[in-house]
């Protein structure tokens, strides 16, 4: 309920913000880290333009 929260008050302030979902898992469960890191990374770095 607490990220859900978070995400509510990040929305309302206008940030951009990810929210992932895993159901029957542990808190930092290592599975879902695995297989969600990759694309979070890609949205995290979207739109940056190297030097």
């Amino acid at each position: 309920m607490a990220s859900e929260r978070t995400a509510a008050a990040l929305s309302a302030k206008g940030y951009n913000y990810r929210y992932v979902f895993s159901r029957a898992t542990n808190h930092c469960d290592r599975r879902v880290f695995d297989q969600t890191l990759a694309d979070t990374l890609v949205w995290t770095w979207r739109g940056y333009v190297a030097d």
